[in-house]
């Protein structure tokens, strides 16, 4: 079937040919090339392939999953690094060292990962890709991406958000088009496109080659595919194959010989089978079975290249290993011609301002997000000022003027730490775009920089105008000292936060970033000159300090207050004749330099520069290498046995049959309103009906878009959003929760637990999901041989490919012995043996008497005439057919009888046929065709609830109930998956053990003393850090949760959708397993920070010192799950971190003492948890030590009268210590735990940011 070419795509191509917009014709020659995963592995992934690949052709790229086919493409693109290579690749006879910046502006990749920003629109996606590729600057970018779309067949859609698992966006299939017209923009010769016909239907896969074809021969382009499931009309339109087994090259050359080549050394093709179907078989263990009786076949990757390299075919193509290739144009020109605006397209100012245009896009589109930062802000600002009211300018409030500015500091630095896990979180996109030279480095650094001084800067002025006021600072010089203070806290507050993004451009995943976020928080700040001042150093660690832009801001903002022209700053002080604003800053160790301030700002302005040059130096240069399988391991054919079906174990598990009906359904959803419009009612799915049986196998066909995955939510009970009208029973009754246990379902994404083994896996599914679990072994093992997972049982779901990680999302609802077995797409992504062998699996549940209904793309023969009855819908989600397929003749009859329709082609698969059929007829209103026709009326007569056999189905006794699983089962296999994952989150679970000894280490190094305390000073200095101790530790036991907790987020939706457990066991489990982590973790800190800091030398004082920090620190992990569990995505959960700890540390009674809190705030001060822990722990350190002290320091008395221990801590808090409040304390901390653990329970159960 060759597809016409639309006006648009029409236009495009004369145009680009006209205007000499397509590139220089490239042809690609491969001469003895080799690849290895690292410099010291010994196993090749591509070994001494050979290939020449010349302009205007079109070659498929064949074999088993692993056998390197991604990394042909990859190694073609120029992305390995030159160390692990052996062998040339060459473009028009130049090598790719001698190209290698201006190769990546001629070559094309279209990786298998559908990686974009989700809240960018189908049309600004490719609209930002062509202007980025603009090369020669006067091309229309706004034509280019109206023809691309056409191509793509995404007009429907173009203005739609491109989507995620949070974002409502296009379908799955919408989404791959999208990843392939983003790196067909701009007018690369070379395209090379892996798999991009994954979740698309026959009829859209046929037609989108077809459009690469017509630019292939137009512009002579050389184009370079890897597919997995190519049906004939597909593979019909390419012109060379190439087949890969095991890294070796086994044939390259036309497509029309291939067959015979291979029958040429003992294979035969059976007539039913396509023939790419036969050549990716052909070289598994799987394709033994072609081979003809008696005869010598190869049987390894290096057998069959061998066999090839020996063939006349192989001497035909003259690649001679030290051949490079035709020269083609010179080499000087071509690259002069390719690179006339040099390594990147656009001019420097253009880039630059294209990419800050899009990510202030993103930016004001997050209204949540800003709406979070900005109240924040706000609010933090108001809430100060308001406690703190007006501090006036004598010296008792100097301070708490000091400590306000140290606040100031602090959350101003804390709230960008956001800027980690969001930069992390999209780092794939860019890194996918910048590869091929979108925009370079800088440019993408630079444009998040600019706007993160937006940002800041709305965010600095919100909390400072008002603190600043309202706590009443200097206003003197017409209001200049506000400017100046304005100014640091916005420098200081830039400069954090580019340091930030400097560790997410370099970090490796959100934890490990977070963990040095943490860090560089907790040094910025001890190192700042407020918890210990700066002179005090040891003189090996002031260049801390000294670098520390903290300090720097911190000395600023004290001097910008008491330089001030204040008479009460101005007057002298009476003993040591100074003024009193010096008196004041030397005090707190502050210099006097009037320069000081003035320094400041421009190391400050130093910092963020040159924290900019460094994250774009990250995001240019630091890689972290991905971990590859084993090579032995890489396809799981290879360890399969041959008679698999023979070794089935088959069991007897009882299971209730459900017949599944319904009719008039329809789904509604509210679109909000847009600049497009306003908001708007869109139906997704109109009048559809169905009947569901028993033992049969149902197939949900239709085009890209055309709602089967939405009709399989709502008949599944998947859907939270949306308007559902119609009926829907199991066995006569309606579907309910508890009906919805009986169902299994196969989500079109994997989400896994991705430190679970793939046994592991299986097995949590199993044992929560059975009612009887006496089989559940002998069920999982079955599974897994019928899966062909064998081979990957013991390996972590993380390590997966792509194509197993599906069939171990498919074993997952498998080993639930599902009466009714959903399957979304289950075969996109798969090689066609294992898409075969998860349809043979499909068929034997579907005969033992299961009800199975699976949408499915691009079914070949043999499996389409695996169903016995079929659903077809078209766009806007109505139905055209619902009937049985007897092997395919049953549609084809029902098709072919419509007048207009052409016949089924010979050889022409079914499948395609029909939706061919759909495609090339726009005028015929197939659903009122088949509404007003017998056939309906048949099958609503079988759904008619009073009169058909959906009523005869209804069974009496009890509905199941909710879960499967006892609750003690359900505790049990969640605390033993989730005691695993932390196990092997080992960046986690040992990452914070070192930073909390990190921390202690500090905090003693700095503050060790000899341990006789003999001064107040003393005191007052062990009080201090027994407030900071365990504020920074609460941070950042928030902080380094988040990210591993906000992991599990999907994981937990999904299986409490399939009913696997309750809402309350899982968080009562992820309560528990953190109990000896925090344990362990606050012993090592409290061990080595108490007696460094010869803290009281009594067992007892100790005891209490760590059973409050424990507590504390218990309580600020908790927050982090309940922060996860409320708040709709990481990045928010972490910038409500900085508040929600401001706020606590605030209302502690150590910046401003209980007595001074005013009326309408003092509710903060009772349920705060900090203050209950650091009541007991100074209650229980000082308040029985009546130890008389001088008042002062060493060298430095400051009255002839002394005082005590207990009476100095008690004065230092207004009277606000009791230790008769112990005990107390202790139970005020864990009612707040448990609190806290059952917010958690009500966010989880009640709360969810998925919209289905």
């Amino acid at each position: 079937m060759a597809a016409a070419v639309t006006s648009k795509y029409a236009a495009f191509l004369k145009d680009i040919k006209e205007k000499g917009h397509c590139g220089q014709p490239m042809e690609v020659c491969i001469s003895a090339y080799s690849w290895k995963a690292t410099a010291t592995a010994t196993d090749h992934i591509l070994n001494d392939i050979n290939a020449k690949f010349t302009p205007g052709t079109m070659t498929l790229v064949l074999g088993a999953p692993g056998c390197g086919k991604t990394s042909l493409l990859k190694a073609v693109a120029g992305i390995f690094p030159t160390n692990i290579v052996s062998g040339s690749i060459t473009y028009n006879g130049v090598k790719t060292t001698a190209m290698q910046a201006q190769l990546r502006h001629l070559v094309t990749f279209a990786g298998q990962k559908d990686e974009h920003i989700p809240t960018l629109t189908v049309k600004e996606t490719l609209e930002f890709a062509h202007a980025c590729r603009n090369v020669h600057g006067s091309f229309n970018c706004e034509a280019g991406t109206a023809a691309i779309i056409d191509m793509l067949g995404l007009e429907r859609c173009q203005n739609t958000l491109v989507g995620d698992d949070f974002v409502r966006g296009v379908s799955g299939g919408q989404r791959r088009r999208v990843s392939l017209g983003e790196m067909l923009t701009g007018q690369s010769p070379i395209l090379l496109l892996d798999e991009y016909t994954t979740g698309l239907d026959a009829t859209v896969a046929t037609e989108i080659t077809q459009k690469l074809r017509d630019m292939c021969n137009a512009v002579q382009y050389t184009v370079i595919t890897a597919l997995l499931q190519p049906p004939p009309e597909v593979f019909a339109l390419f012109d060379n194959v190439l087949i890969l087994a095991d890294g070796h090259m086994a044939y390259f050359g036309p497509c029309g010989n291939a067959v015979a080549y291979f029958e040429s050394i003992g294979f035969a093709r059976p007539s039913i089978t396509d023939t790419a179907d036969f050549l990716q078989e052909v070289t598994t263990a799987f394709g033994r079975r072609y081979a003809v009786p008696s005869a010598s076949v190869p049987s390894t990757g290096r057998e069959f290249h061998d066999r090839f390299r020996n063939t006349d075919a192989f001497k035909a193509l003259g690649l001679d290993a030290a051949g490079g290739g035709s020269k083609g144009q010179p080499t000087a020109d071509l690259v002069m011609k390719e690179t006339a605006a040099g390594s990147h397209p656009l001019r420097r100012h253009n880039v630059v301002g294209m990419v800050f245009q899009r990510q202030l896009k993103l930016v004001l589109r997050d209204k949540q997000f800003n709406k979070i930062r900005i109240g924040q802000s706000l609010l933090m600002g108001l809430a100060i000022g308001s406690l703190f009211g007006k501090l006036g300018f004598t010296s008792k409030n100097v301070p708490e003027k000091v400590g306000l500015i140290f606040l100031t500091i602090l959350f101003t630095s804390v709230v960008t730490l956001a800027n980690i896990a969001y930069t992390i979180q999209i780092r794939g996109v860019y890194q996918k775009q910048a590869i091929f030279r979108l925009y370079p480095a800088w440019a993408y650094a630079a444009a998040e920089s600019f706007l993160e001084v937006i940002c800041c800067a709305i965010q600095v002025f919100l909390f400072t105008v008002t603190t600043y006021w309202m706590c009443e600072f200097s206003a003197v010089d017409s209001g200049s000292h506000y400017g100046l203070y304005y100014l640091v806290v916005f420098l200081n507050s830039v400069s954090v936060t580019q340091c930030f993004k400097f560790i997410a451009s370099s970090a490796a995943t959100s934890v490990g970033g977070l963990i040095l976020g943490a860090a560089t928080i907790f040094i910025l700040v001890i190192f700042s000159g407020f918890a210990i001042q700066g002179p005090a150093l040891p003189t090996y660690l002031t260049w801390l300090f000294d670098l520390n832009p903290g300090s720097w801001a911190f000395w600023a903002l004290v001097q910008n207050e008491y330089t001030s022209s204040i008479p009460e700053y101005d007057n002298p002080h009476p003993l040591v004749h100074k003024r009193m604003g010096d008196y004041y800053m030397l005090f707190f160790g502050v210099s006097t330099d009037s320069k000081y301030i003035t320094w400041a700002i421009g190391y400050l302005t130093f910092c963020y520069v040159f924290m900019a040059c460094a994250t774009a130096f990250g995001y240019q240069y630091i890689r972290h290498a991905k971990k590859y399988a084993p090579k032995k391991e890489a396809s799981s054919h290879a360890v399969v046995p041959l008679a698999r079906e023979e070794k089935h174990v088959q069991h007897t598990i009882e299971f209730t049959p459900v017949t599944l009906s319904f009719h008039e359904l329809f789904y509604t959803v509210t679109l909000p309103k847009t600049k497009h419009g306003p908001s708007q009612t869109v139906e997704l799915l109109s009048d559809i009906h169905g009947h569901f049986v028993p033992g049969t196998m149902t197939a949900l066909m239709g085009t890209s878009g055309a709602g089967k995955s939405t009709l399989m939510d709502v008949l599944a009970g998947r859907k939270n959003s949306g308007k559902i009208k119609g009926v829907i029973k199991v066995n006569g009754r309606a579907l309910t929760k508890a009906t919805q246990t009986q169902f299994g379902y196969v989500e079109q994404f994997d989400l896994h637990c991705v430190t679970a083994t793939v046994e592991e896996a299986l097995s949590f599914s199993a044992y929560l999901r059975l009612a009887d679990t006496r089989h559940a072994h002998d069920l999982i093992q079955s599974t897994l041989h019928i899966l062909e997972l064998d081979g990957q049982r013991h390996r972590r779901i993380s390590l997966l490919s792509n194509e197993q990680s599906k069939r171990v999302t498919i074993g997952v609802e498998l080993v639930a012995n599902p009466s009714v077995l959903f399957l979304d797409e289950p075969t996109s992504g798969l090689d066609v043996h294992a898409a075969k062998v998860v349809c043979d699996a499909m068929q034997r549940i579907s005969k033992s008497g299961r009800t199975v209904i699976c949408t499915i793309h691009q079914p070949s023969f043999v499996l389409f005439e695996m169903f016995d009855a079929l659903v077809l819908l078209r766009s806007g989600g109505k139905m055209v057919y619902f009937g049985p397929l007897d092997h395919g003749l049953a549609v084809v009859d029902y098709f072919q009888s419509t007048a207009g329709v052409r016949d089924l082609h010979p050889q022409e698969n079914p499948a395609t046929y029909m939706l061919d059929v759909l495609a090339a007829n726009p005028s015929i209103d197939f659903t009122s065709l088949y509404l007003n026709s017998t056939l309906c009326a048949h099958n609503l007569n079988k759904v008619n609830p009073t009169t058909g056999s959906a009523a005869a189905t209804t069974v009496d006794g009890e509905l199941p109930p909710r879960h499967a699983s006892s609750y003690s089962m359900q505790l049990y296999q969640l605390g033993l998956r989730t005691l695993r994952k932390y196990w092997r989150t080992q960046e986690y679970s040992v990452g914070r053990v070192f930073i909390s000894l990190f921390v202690a280490l500090t905090f003693g190094i700095l503050f060790k003393n000899d341990g006789a305390i003999a001064y107040t000073a003393q005191v007052q200095s062990q009080v201090s850090l027994i407030f900071i101790g365990p504020l920074f530790m609460g941070i950042i036991a928030v902080i380094t949760g988040l990210p591993v907790v906000d992991a599990e987020r999907m994981v937990f939706f999904r299986e409490r959708a399939s009913g696997m457990y309750a809402t309350w066991p899982y968080t009562i489990v992820f309560a528990v397993v953190e109990i000896p982590y925090v344990v362990v973790n606050s012993l090592v800190f409290a061990l080595v920070f108490y007696f460094m800091l010869h803290l009281a030398a009594d067992a007892v004082a100790f005891g209490w010192f760590y059973l409050y920090f424990c507590l504390h620190t218990l309580f600020a992990t908790y927050l982090g799950q309940l922060l996860v569990a409320v708040l709709p995505d990481l990045r928010t959960a972490i910038v409500a971190t900085g508040g929600v700890n401001s706020l606590f540390s605030l209302f502690a009674g150590f910046f401003i003492h209980k007595n001074s809190i005013p009326d309408a705030w003092i509710w903060m001060y009772w349920i705060s948890p900090l203050h209950y822990a650091v009541e007991g722990m100074l209650a229980t350190q000082f308040l029985a030590n009546h130890t008389p002290i001088f008042v002062g320091s060493q060298g430095a008395v400051l009255s002839p009268v002394n005082t005590t221990i207990a009476e100095f801590t008690l004065s230092q808090f207004g009277g606000g210590l009791s230790l008769d409040n112990k005990l107390t304390d202790v139970g005020v901390l864990i009612g707040i735990v448990v609190i806290v653990v059952t917010g958690c329970f009500f966010g989880q159960q009640f709360i969810s940011f998925v919209t289905r």
